[in-house]
Protein backbone atom coordinates (compact mmCIF):
# COMPACT_ATOMS: atom_id res chain seq x y z
CA UNK A 1 0.00 0.00 0.00
CA UNK A 2 2.89 2.24 0.54
CA UNK A 3 3.76 2.24 -2.84
CA UNK A 4 1.04 4.26 -3.59
CA UNK A 5 1.24 8.16 -5.21
CA UNK A 6 -0.33 9.11 -1.81
CA UNK A 7 2.58 7.31 -0.03
CA UNK A 8 5.43 8.23 -2.08
CA UNK A 9 3.97 12.34 -1.35
CA UNK A 10 3.97 11.48 2.23
CA UNK A 11 7.22 9.80 2.37
CA UNK A 12 8.29 12.92 0.69
CA UNK A 13 6.93 15.05 3.18
CA UNK A 14 8.15 13.26 6.43
CA UNK A 15 11.85 12.87 4.63
CA UNK A 16 12.08 16.76 5.26
CA UNK A 17 10.26 17.18 9.15
CA UNK A 18 13.36 17.35 11.63
CA UNK A 19 11.65 15.14 14.20
CA UNK A 20 11.30 12.36 11.48
CA UNK A 21 14.98 10.37 11.27
CA UNK A 22 16.47 9.38 8.13
CA UNK A 23 16.81 6.20 9.77
CA UNK A 24 18.36 4.70 6.24
CA UNK A 25 21.48 6.91 6.08
CA UNK A 26 22.59 5.54 9.59
CA UNK A 27 25.43 2.81 9.57
CA UNK A 28 26.61 1.00 12.28
CA UNK A 29 24.18 -1.44 14.61
CA UNK A 30 21.51 -1.50 11.76
CA UNK A 31 23.92 -2.35 9.06
CA UNK A 32 25.72 -5.31 10.62
CA UNK A 33 21.99 -6.83 11.98
CA UNK A 34 20.26 -5.93 9.07
CA UNK A 35 17.34 -4.81 10.82
CA UNK A 36 13.97 -3.45 8.80
CA UNK A 37 14.53 -0.07 8.35
CA UNK A 38 12.15 2.22 10.94
CA UNK A 39 12.23 5.36 9.25
CA UNK A 40 8.80 4.53 7.71
CA UNK A 41 6.89 3.49 9.84
CA UNK A 42 5.37 6.42 10.86
CA UNK A 43 4.34 8.02 7.33
CA UNK A 44 3.11 4.20 7.00
CA UNK A 45 0.41 4.64 10.32
CA UNK A 46 -0.88 7.95 8.70
CA UNK A 47 -1.37 6.27 5.12
CA UNK A 48 -3.00 3.51 7.02
CA UNK A 49 -5.79 6.00 8.76
CA UNK A 50 -6.03 7.74 5.49
CA UNK A 51 -6.35 5.14 3.28
CA UNK A 52 -8.94 3.16 5.84
CA UNK A 53 -10.81 6.36 6.39
CA UNK A 54 -11.18 6.90 2.19
CA UNK A 55 -12.10 3.28 1.97
CA UNK A 56 -14.95 4.52 4.63
CA UNK A 57 -16.70 6.13 1.94
CA UNK A 58 -17.79 3.17 -0.18
CA UNK A 59 -19.89 0.65 1.60
CA UNK A 60 -19.57 -1.79 -1.11
CA UNK A 61 -18.17 -5.31 0.17
CA UNK A 62 -14.88 -5.08 -1.51
CA UNK A 63 -14.19 -1.32 0.21
CA UNK A 64 -15.54 -2.82 3.77
CA UNK A 65 -13.18 -5.71 3.58
CA UNK A 66 -10.19 -3.58 2.58
CA UNK A 67 -11.25 -1.19 5.55
CA UNK A 68 -10.59 -3.72 7.70
CA UNK A 69 -7.39 -5.07 6.04
CA UNK A 70 -6.29 -1.48 6.45
CA UNK A 71 -7.43 -0.65 9.93
CA UNK A 72 -5.32 -4.21 10.91
CA UNK A 73 -2.49 -2.98 9.32
CA UNK A 74 -2.45 0.28 11.17
CA UNK A 75 -2.91 -1.83 14.71
CA UNK A 76 -0.24 -3.40 13.43
CA UNK A 77 2.31 -0.68 12.62
CA UNK A 78 1.32 1.10 16.04
CA UNK A 79 2.18 -2.02 17.99
CA UNK A 80 5.53 -2.61 16.02
CA UNK A 81 6.14 1.42 16.80
CA UNK A 82 5.59 0.26 20.37
CA UNK A 83 7.94 -2.52 20.58
CA UNK A 84 10.26 -0.57 18.29
CA UNK A 85 10.23 2.18 21.22
CA UNK A 86 11.08 0.01 23.84
CA UNK A 87 14.39 -1.01 22.70
CA UNK A 88 14.16 -4.88 21.78
CA UNK A 89 17.46 -4.32 19.90
CA UNK A 90 20.66 -1.83 19.75
CA UNK A 91 19.26 -0.45 16.34
CA UNK A 92 16.65 0.26 17.88
CA UNK A 93 18.02 2.31 20.64
CA UNK A 94 19.77 3.91 18.55
CA UNK A 95 16.79 4.77 16.23
CA UNK A 96 15.09 6.45 18.70
CA UNK A 97 17.76 8.59 20.82
CA UNK A 98 18.00 9.89 17.40
CA UNK A 99 14.23 10.47 17.27
CA UNK A 100 14.30 11.99 20.67
CA UNK A 101 17.01 14.13 19.91
CA UNK A 102 15.37 15.22 16.85
CA UNK A 103 11.90 16.85 18.58
CA UNK A 104 11.93 20.12 19.30
CA UNK A 105 9.59 21.29 22.42
CA UNK A 106 9.29 24.57 24.08
CA UNK A 107 11.14 25.72 26.83
CA UNK A 108 9.20 23.82 29.57
CA UNK A 109 10.21 20.33 27.31
CA UNK A 110 12.47 18.30 29.09
CA UNK A 111 14.16 15.05 27.56
CA UNK A 112 11.00 12.82 28.97
CA UNK A 113 8.33 14.98 27.40
CA UNK A 114 10.27 14.50 24.56
CA UNK A 115 10.41 10.79 24.70
CA UNK A 116 6.51 10.28 25.77
CA UNK A 117 5.61 12.77 22.81
CA UNK A 118 7.31 10.58 20.28
CA UNK A 119 6.48 7.21 22.13
CA UNK A 120 2.92 7.49 22.74
CA UNK A 121 1.26 10.37 19.81
CA UNK A 122 1.05 7.41 16.96
CA UNK A 123 -0.87 5.53 19.43
CA UNK A 124 -2.63 8.79 20.59
CA UNK A 125 -3.62 9.63 17.16
CA UNK A 126 -4.75 5.67 16.33
CA UNK A 127 -6.89 5.35 19.31
CA UNK A 128 -8.69 8.69 18.52
CA UNK A 129 -9.18 7.36 14.77
CA UNK A 130 -10.76 4.45 16.16
CA UNK A 131 -13.20 6.30 18.55
CA UNK A 132 -14.62 8.97 16.18
CA UNK A 133 -14.02 7.82 12.53
CA UNK A 134 -13.84 3.70 12.86
CA UNK A 135 -16.68 2.93 15.62
CA UNK A 136 -18.93 5.70 13.75
CA UNK A 137 -18.55 3.78 10.32
CA UNK A 138 -18.75 -0.01 12.45
CA UNK A 139 -22.05 1.45 13.91
CA UNK A 140 -23.53 2.09 10.18
CA UNK A 141 -22.35 -0.73 8.59
CA UNK A 142 -23.69 -3.61 11.42
CA UNK A 143 -27.27 -3.62 9.83
CA UNK A 144 -25.93 -3.71 6.06
CA UNK A 145 -25.52 -6.65 3.79
CA UNK A 146 -23.17 -5.37 2.44
CA UNK A 147 -20.91 -6.46 5.13
CA UNK A 148 -21.60 -9.68 4.95
CA UNK A 149 -19.68 -11.22 2.42
CA UNK A 150 -16.50 -10.19 4.79
CA UNK A 151 -18.13 -12.60 7.60
CA UNK A 152 -18.98 -15.43 5.24
CA UNK A 153 -15.40 -15.64 3.94
CA UNK A 154 -14.76 -16.68 7.83
CA UNK A 155 -16.86 -19.99 8.74
CA UNK A 156 -18.76 -22.52 6.80
CA UNK A 157 -21.41 -21.58 9.42
CA UNK A 158 -22.29 -18.12 8.22
CA UNK A 159 -23.59 -19.07 4.80
CA UNK A 160 -25.50 -21.29 6.63
CA UNK A 161 -27.17 -18.68 8.95
CA UNK A 162 -27.62 -16.72 6.16
CA UNK A 163 -29.40 -18.89 4.37
CA UNK A 164 -31.98 -19.46 7.35
CA UNK A 165 -32.59 -15.84 7.21
CA UNK A 166 -33.69 -15.77 3.91
CA UNK A 167 -35.22 -19.06 4.11
CA UNK A 168 -37.37 -17.75 6.94
CA UNK A 169 -38.20 -14.45 5.14
CA UNK A 170 -39.85 -16.60 2.10
CA UNK A 171 -42.34 -18.39 5.12
CA UNK A 172 -43.00 -15.11 6.48
CA UNK A 173 -44.09 -13.11 3.03
CA UNK A 174 -47.57 -14.84 2.76
CA UNK A 175 -48.35 -14.10 6.87
CA UNK A 176 -47.33 -10.07 5.76
CA UNK A 177 -49.56 -10.13 3.04
CA UNK A 178 -52.33 -11.26 4.74
CA UNK A 179 -52.04 -8.93 7.12
CA UNK A 180 -51.99 -6.40 5.01
CA UNK A 181 -54.75 -7.62 3.10
CA UNK A 182 -57.20 -8.09 6.65
CA UNK A 183 -56.44 -6.22 9.69
CA UNK A 184 -53.59 -3.86 8.82
CA UNK A 185 -54.21 0.22 8.14
CA UNK A 186 -51.65 3.01 7.28
CA UNK A 187 -51.57 6.10 9.72
CA UNK A 188 -50.74 9.36 7.10
CA UNK A 189 -48.24 10.44 9.74
CA UNK A 190 -45.80 7.22 8.07
CA UNK A 191 -46.60 7.09 4.93
CA UNK A 192 -44.26 9.61 3.58
CA UNK A 193 -41.21 8.41 3.87
CA UNK A 194 -38.78 8.17 0.96
CA UNK A 195 -37.62 5.34 0.27
CA UNK A 196 -36.19 3.01 -3.06
CA UNK A 197 -35.96 -0.16 -4.06
CA UNK A 198 -32.79 -1.78 -2.21
CA UNK A 199 -32.34 0.42 0.80
CA UNK A 200 -30.96 -0.68 4.03
CA UNK A 201 -32.49 -0.69 7.74
CA UNK A 202 -30.10 2.61 8.44
CA UNK A 203 -30.75 4.04 5.67
CA UNK A 204 -34.25 3.57 6.10
CA UNK A 205 -34.34 5.38 9.60
CA UNK A 206 -32.65 8.01 8.26
CA UNK A 207 -35.06 8.67 5.51
CA UNK A 208 -38.19 7.70 8.15
CA UNK A 209 -36.57 10.78 10.50
CA UNK A 210 -36.07 13.15 7.90
CA UNK A 211 -39.88 12.62 7.55
CA UNK A 212 -40.40 13.46 10.74
CA UNK A 213 -38.93 16.41 10.83
CA UNK A 214 -40.82 17.97 7.67
CA UNK A 215 -44.09 16.75 9.32
CA UNK A 216 -42.77 18.87 12.40
CA UNK A 217 -42.41 22.16 10.60
CA UNK A 218 -45.87 21.43 9.39
CA UNK A 219 -47.03 21.20 13.18
CA UNK A 220 -47.36 17.01 13.46
CA UNK A 221 -45.62 15.81 16.64
CA UNK A 222 -46.65 11.63 15.75
CA UNK A 223 -43.21 10.70 16.66
CA UNK A 224 -43.22 11.65 20.42
CA UNK A 225 -45.02 8.81 20.68
CA UNK A 226 -41.27 6.94 21.14
CA UNK A 227 -39.67 9.87 22.10
CA UNK A 228 -41.93 11.56 24.78
CA UNK A 229 -42.56 8.49 27.06
CA UNK A 230 -45.31 10.48 28.96
CA UNK A 231 -47.02 10.67 25.28
CA UNK A 232 -46.36 6.73 24.94
CA UNK A 233 -48.27 5.90 28.74
CA UNK A 234 -51.16 7.85 27.81
CA UNK A 235 -51.42 6.26 23.97
CA UNK A 236 -51.43 2.37 25.40
CA UNK A 237 -53.36 3.24 27.77
CA UNK A 238 -56.28 5.10 25.68
CA UNK A 239 -55.93 1.98 23.73
CA UNK A 240 -56.60 -0.40 26.14
CA UNK A 241 -52.82 -1.88 25.77
CA UNK A 242 -51.66 -3.05 29.13
CA UNK A 243 -48.44 -1.62 30.43
CA UNK A 244 -46.62 -1.10 33.92
CA UNK A 245 -49.40 1.08 36.43
CA UNK A 246 -48.67 4.86 35.73
CA UNK A 247 -48.98 6.29 39.42
CA UNK A 248 -48.83 9.89 37.32
CA UNK A 249 -46.81 12.21 35.06
CA UNK A 250 -45.91 15.52 35.59
CA UNK A 251 -44.86 18.16 33.35
CA UNK A 252 -44.36 20.37 36.47
CA UNK A 253 -41.55 19.56 38.84
CA UNK A 254 -43.46 20.81 42.02
CA UNK A 255 -46.23 18.01 40.90
CA UNK A 256 -43.53 15.84 41.00
CA UNK A 257 -42.47 16.57 44.61
CA UNK A 258 -45.80 16.41 45.75
CA UNK A 259 -46.34 13.28 44.75
CA UNK A 260 -43.61 11.75 46.18
CA UNK A 261 -43.99 13.55 49.62
CA UNK A 262 -47.70 11.08 49.12
CA UNK A 263 -45.78 8.17 48.40
CA UNK A 264 -43.30 8.95 51.40
CA UNK A 265 -45.99 8.98 53.69
CA UNK A 266 -49.48 7.84 53.17
CA UNK A 267 -48.60 6.16 49.99
CA UNK A 268 -46.63 3.57 51.53
CA UNK A 269 -48.76 1.59 53.39
CA UNK A 270 -50.80 1.14 49.56
CA UNK A 271 -48.43 0.78 47.21
CA UNK A 272 -46.10 -1.60 46.17
CA UNK A 273 -42.16 -0.89 45.50
CA UNK A 274 -40.57 -0.04 44.04
CA UNK A 275 -41.38 2.59 42.29
CA UNK A 276 -39.56 3.96 39.02
CA UNK A 277 -39.51 7.55 38.07
CA UNK A 278 -38.52 8.13 34.35
CA UNK A 279 -37.65 10.97 32.20
CA UNK A 280 -40.26 10.89 30.05
CA UNK A 281 -37.90 13.17 27.53
CA UNK A 282 -35.02 10.96 27.77
CA UNK A 283 -35.62 7.52 25.87
CA UNK A 284 -31.89 6.41 25.04
CA UNK A 285 -30.08 3.75 26.91
CA UNK A 286 -27.36 6.53 27.42
CA UNK A 287 -29.34 8.86 28.91
CA UNK A 288 -30.02 7.09 32.04
CA UNK A 289 -33.22 8.65 32.36
CA UNK A 290 -34.85 5.88 35.15
CA UNK A 291 -34.20 4.78 38.63
CA UNK A 292 -36.46 3.02 41.08
CA UNK A 293 -37.73 4.27 44.69
CA UNK A 294 -37.59 1.82 47.32
CA UNK A 295 -39.82 2.19 50.27
CA UNK A 296 -36.56 2.00 51.99
CA UNK A 297 -35.76 5.62 50.72
CA UNK A 298 -39.00 6.84 49.55
CA UNK A 299 -39.18 8.94 53.27
CA UNK A 300 -35.38 10.49 51.88
CA UNK A 301 -37.25 11.49 48.57
CA UNK A 302 -36.01 15.61 48.19
CA UNK A 303 -32.28 14.36 48.84
CA UNK A 304 -31.96 11.20 47.46
CA UNK A 305 -34.78 11.51 44.54
CA UNK A 306 -35.04 15.34 43.69
CA UNK A 307 -31.82 16.38 42.97
CA UNK A 308 -31.77 13.53 40.15
CA UNK A 309 -35.04 14.83 38.87
CA UNK A 310 -33.59 18.14 38.63
CA UNK A 311 -30.45 17.13 36.73
CA UNK A 312 -32.30 14.85 34.41
CA UNK A 313 -35.30 17.67 33.90
CA UNK A 314 -32.23 19.74 32.37
CA UNK A 315 -30.36 17.14 30.46
CA UNK A 316 -31.46 17.59 26.71
CA UNK A 317 -32.00 14.14 25.01
CA UNK A 318 -29.61 13.19 22.23
CA UNK A 319 -29.43 10.30 19.91
CA UNK A 320 -25.18 10.01 19.36
CA UNK A 321 -22.94 7.45 17.86
CA UNK A 322 -26.46 6.46 15.18
CA UNK A 323 -26.00 7.19 11.64
CA UNK A 324 -29.37 8.84 12.38
CA UNK A 325 -28.09 11.68 14.66
CA UNK A 326 -27.64 14.82 13.62
CA UNK A 327 -31.63 14.39 12.44
CA UNK A 328 -32.22 12.78 15.51
CA UNK A 329 -30.57 15.39 17.71
CA UNK A 330 -32.61 18.43 15.65
CA UNK A 331 -35.99 16.04 16.58
CA UNK A 332 -35.32 15.86 19.96
CA UNK A 333 -34.55 19.39 20.68
CA UNK A 334 -38.04 19.87 20.19
CA UNK A 335 -39.21 17.29 23.37
CA UNK A 336 -40.42 19.37 26.64
CA UNK A 337 -39.32 17.26 30.37
CA UNK A 338 -41.42 15.70 32.00
CA UNK A 339 -41.54 12.74 34.70
CA UNK A 340 -43.77 9.82 35.00
CA UNK A 341 -43.81 7.14 37.96
CA UNK A 342 -44.43 3.75 37.31
CA UNK A 343 -45.29 1.19 39.50
CA UNK A 344 -43.42 -2.31 39.02
CA UNK A 345 -43.59 -5.15 37.42
CA UNK A 346 -45.51 -7.81 39.05
CA UNK A 347 -43.80 -11.07 37.79
CA UNK A 348 -41.02 -12.87 38.83
CA UNK A 349 -37.44 -11.79 37.35
CA UNK A 350 -35.36 -14.61 35.69
CA UNK A 351 -33.14 -12.63 33.30
CA UNK A 352 -29.60 -12.93 33.72
CA UNK A 353 -28.92 -8.97 35.06
CA UNK A 354 -32.19 -9.82 37.78
CA UNK A 355 -34.42 -8.17 35.44
CA UNK A 356 -38.18 -8.69 33.99
CA UNK A 357 -37.49 -11.10 31.13
CA UNK A 358 -37.59 -8.85 28.35
CA UNK A 359 -38.15 -9.64 24.51
CA UNK A 360 -37.84 -6.88 21.67
CA UNK A 361 -40.69 -7.21 19.08
CA UNK A 362 -40.02 -6.44 15.86
CA UNK A 363 -43.48 -5.94 14.20
CA UNK A 364 -43.70 -5.24 10.23
CA UNK A 365 -47.28 -4.28 8.44
CA UNK A 366 -49.18 -5.44 11.54
CA UNK A 367 -47.29 -9.06 11.70
CA UNK A 368 -45.09 -9.91 14.65
CA UNK A 369 -41.82 -11.23 12.68
CA UNK A 370 -39.07 -11.44 15.33
CA UNK A 371 -38.20 -10.88 18.69
CA UNK A 372 -34.71 -10.59 20.44
CA UNK A 373 -33.88 -11.45 23.76
CA UNK A 374 -30.96 -8.59 24.88
CA UNK A 375 -30.39 -9.73 28.26
CA UNK A 376 -29.08 -13.29 26.59
CA UNK A 377 -26.28 -11.29 24.10
CA UNK A 378 -28.41 -12.08 21.67
CA UNK A 379 -31.72 -14.79 21.81
CA UNK A 380 -33.12 -14.25 18.27
CA UNK A 381 -36.94 -15.49 18.81
CA UNK A 382 -38.48 -16.72 15.43
CA UNK A 383 -42.36 -17.29 14.56
CA UNK A 384 -41.98 -20.71 13.93
CA UNK A 385 -40.75 -21.28 17.07
CA UNK A 386 -37.05 -21.55 17.04
CA UNK A 387 -34.56 -19.70 19.11
CA UNK A 388 -31.10 -19.12 17.54
CA UNK A 389 -28.35 -18.05 19.28
CA UNK A 390 -24.84 -15.79 18.25
CA UNK A 391 -22.39 -15.56 20.88
CA UNK A 392 -21.82 -11.66 21.07
CA UNK A 393 -18.09 -12.41 23.29
CA UNK A 394 -15.50 -10.66 21.49
CA UNK A 395 -13.45 -13.77 21.66
CA UNK A 396 -15.89 -16.00 19.82
CA UNK A 397 -15.62 -16.81 16.02
CA UNK A 398 -19.57 -16.45 16.37
CA UNK A 399 -19.06 -12.53 17.00
CA UNK A 400 -17.24 -12.14 13.84
CA UNK A 401 -19.05 -14.38 11.39
CA UNK A 402 -22.40 -14.19 12.94
CA UNK A 403 -22.88 -17.62 12.52
CA UNK A 404 -25.73 -18.65 15.15
CA UNK A 405 -27.05 -22.69 16.54
CA UNK A 406 -30.37 -23.73 17.96
CA UNK A 407 -30.88 -22.27 21.45
CA UNK A 408 -33.14 -24.18 23.95
CA UNK A 409 -32.77 -21.96 27.11
CA UNK A 410 -35.88 -20.24 26.52
CA UNK A 411 -38.26 -22.93 24.57
CA UNK A 412 -39.88 -23.01 27.35
CA UNK A 413 -41.72 -20.11 26.43
CA UNK A 414 -43.38 -21.96 23.44
CA UNK A 415 -44.92 -24.30 25.81
CA UNK A 416 -47.97 -22.93 27.46
CA UNK A 417 -48.35 -19.75 25.64
CA UNK A 418 -45.87 -17.16 26.47
CA UNK A 419 -44.85 -16.25 22.93
CA UNK A 420 -48.16 -16.45 21.36
CA UNK A 421 -49.02 -13.87 24.01
CA UNK A 422 -46.16 -11.68 23.39
CA UNK A 423 -46.63 -11.87 19.29
CA UNK A 424 -49.88 -10.75 19.68
CA UNK A 425 -49.70 -8.03 21.99
CA UNK A 426 -46.87 -6.30 19.60
CA UNK A 427 -49.15 -6.72 16.60
CA UNK A 428 -51.85 -4.67 18.93
CA UNK A 429 -49.62 -2.05 19.82
CA UNK A 430 -48.50 -1.64 16.07
CA UNK A 431 -52.29 -2.05 14.63
CA UNK A 432 -53.11 0.68 17.01
CA UNK A 433 -50.57 3.49 15.66
CA UNK A 434 -51.00 2.61 12.44
CA UNK A 435 -46.83 1.98 11.52
CA UNK A 436 -44.93 0.20 8.75
CA UNK A 437 -42.40 -0.66 11.42
CA UNK A 438 -41.72 -0.56 15.07
CA UNK A 439 -39.89 -2.39 17.68
CA UNK A 440 -42.47 -3.21 20.85
CA UNK A 441 -40.40 -4.18 24.02
CA UNK A 442 -42.52 -6.75 25.83
CA UNK A 443 -42.26 -7.95 29.77
CA UNK A 444 -43.15 -11.54 29.98
CA UNK A 445 -44.26 -12.95 33.25
CA UNK A 446 -42.94 -16.63 33.45
CA UNK A 447 -45.85 -17.25 35.85
CA UNK A 448 -48.76 -15.97 33.67
CA UNK A 449 -48.20 -16.38 30.19
CA UNK A 450 -51.40 -14.77 29.61
CA UNK A 451 -50.04 -11.43 30.94
CA UNK A 452 -47.58 -9.41 29.07
CA UNK A 453 -47.00 -5.77 29.42
CA UNK A 454 -45.54 -2.86 26.84
CA UNK A 455 -42.29 -1.31 28.21
CA UNK A 456 -41.64 0.41 25.54
CA UNK A 457 -41.55 0.91 21.61
CA UNK A 458 -38.49 2.56 19.17
CA UNK A 459 -38.77 3.82 16.09
CA UNK A 460 -35.18 3.63 15.32
CA UNK A 461 -33.95 0.45 16.75
CA UNK A 462 -30.49 0.08 17.12
CA UNK A 463 -30.21 -3.50 17.48
CA UNK A 464 -28.44 -5.76 14.93
CA UNK A 465 -30.62 -8.12 13.60
CA UNK A 466 -27.68 -9.94 12.17
CA UNK A 467 -28.74 -12.02 8.91
CA UNK A 468 -32.39 -10.64 9.05
CA UNK A 469 -31.72 -6.94 9.09
CA UNK A 470 -31.84 -6.95 4.99
CA UNK A 471 -35.10 -8.72 4.95
CA UNK A 472 -36.65 -5.99 7.46
CA UNK A 473 -36.09 -3.50 4.91
CA UNK A 474 -37.17 -5.11 1.93
CA UNK A 475 -40.25 -6.17 3.54
CA UNK A 476 -41.08 -2.53 4.86
CA UNK A 477 -40.45 -0.82 1.68
CA UNK A 478 -41.88 -3.25 -0.67
CA UNK A 479 -45.37 -2.10 -0.01
CA UNK A 480 -44.44 1.45 -0.03
CA UNK A 481 -42.70 1.21 -3.53
CA UNK A 482 -45.74 -1.35 -4.87
CA UNK A 483 -47.89 1.67 -4.11
CA UNK A 484 -46.13 4.35 -5.70
CA UNK A 485 -45.65 2.14 -8.97
CA UNK A 486 -49.63 0.63 -8.41
CA UNK A 487 -48.03 -2.74 -7.90
CA UNK A 488 -49.57 -5.88 -6.60
CA UNK A 489 -46.62 -7.53 -5.57
CA UNK A 490 -44.01 -6.70 -3.19
CA UNK A 491 -41.63 -9.12 -3.00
Amino acid sequence: MTTSLLGIVIHTIGSKLRWLPRYHEQKGPRDDQGNIATDTILPDIVLAMIQGSVLMQSLGPLAIILTWATFAQAQILVVYWALRFYGLDEASKTYFKRAISQVRLPRFGKKGLRLMLVAWLPMIVFTMWHSFKVSDWQNTVQHDERYFPSRLLLAPGAASAAQRAENYFRSQIPYIQTSLQSTFSLHPYFAKTKLWKGIRLHEYYNQRIKAFQVELNEGHTGFMIEKDKCMLFDFLKNNGLPLPEVLGIFREQKDLEEKLRYLSVAGKRKQGFPVFIKACHLTQGGDKGTIPAWESNITSYQTQIMPWVERKWAQRPRDDGRPWTTEMNQLLSNLAPGVAIQGPFNGIFISPDHTPLEVKIEVLWGRAYLGLFGDYHDIIALRTGVYEYTNRDHNSNSYWTLENKRDKRLEWLNDVGHMDAAWELAERVALAIGIDEVRVDIFIDPLRPERPVVNEISLSSGHDYLYHSPYLSQIVAGPHLAKEKQEVSFW
